[in-house]
């Protein structure tokens, strides 16, 4: 296990953010980054989820798709994609992304502007998202500390081992129909 420090977490985030400034400027810029308890941002397991969800999205953008740029950080891994859409209507994919994807509650799906302007699912007259632990608003969970990193890493854990399960039960159909 890697961990860095607040101060190194912290520095991570504020380069993210520039970045971004800096990449919205070539278009509507959605930015996937994982919700990650503890000071461990990179954990391998966590950064296998996070690539298949890039490659999906990648792979949905198809076509939209003007730049990327994707990075490992103390933070975590960020993917930053620059397309030729419309802010809202990435961000109506972004929350779809998250909404939908069976680990989809880890995902931080961001969407900036040409300008820079970050768009929020109030902009698209949604409500916040739900906590992973309990299914109220996450930042107030989150602002209030209702539950500890150890639940809401168990809580992670468990998803991704569904999502493991799920894969592995794909793989096994899709081989079975090879023969």
């Amino acid at each position: 296990m890697i961990s860095f420090s607040l101060k190194d977490i912290l520095d991570a985030r504020e380069e993210r953010w520039l970045r971004r400034l800096e990449l919205s400027k070539r278009g509507a810029l959605l930015t996937l980054t994982l919700n990650i308890p503890g000071p461990d941002k990179n954990p391998p397991r966590w950064n296998e989820v996070h690539e298949l969800a890039a490659g999906e999205i990648k792979d949905a953008l198809k076509g939209h798709i003007i730049y990327i740029d994707e990075r490992k950080t103390p933070g975590g891994l960020e993917s930053h994609f620059v397309t030729d859409m419309s802010p809202l209507e990435l961000k109506r994919y972004a929350v779809s992304f998250e909404e939908n994807h069976p680990i989809g509650r880890l995902l931080d799906a961001d969407v900036m502007d040409g300008k820079g302007n970050q768009i929020d699912r109030k902009s698209l007259g949604l409500s916040s998202r739900r906590c992973l632990c309990c299914d109220k608003e996450a930042k107030v969970c989150s602002r209030e500390k209702r539950h500890s990193i150890e639940e809401i890493f168990s809580r992670a854990e468990h998803m991704i081992s569904k999502l493991d399960s799920a894969r592995d039960a794909k793989t096994r159909e899709t081989a079975l129909r090879r023969y």
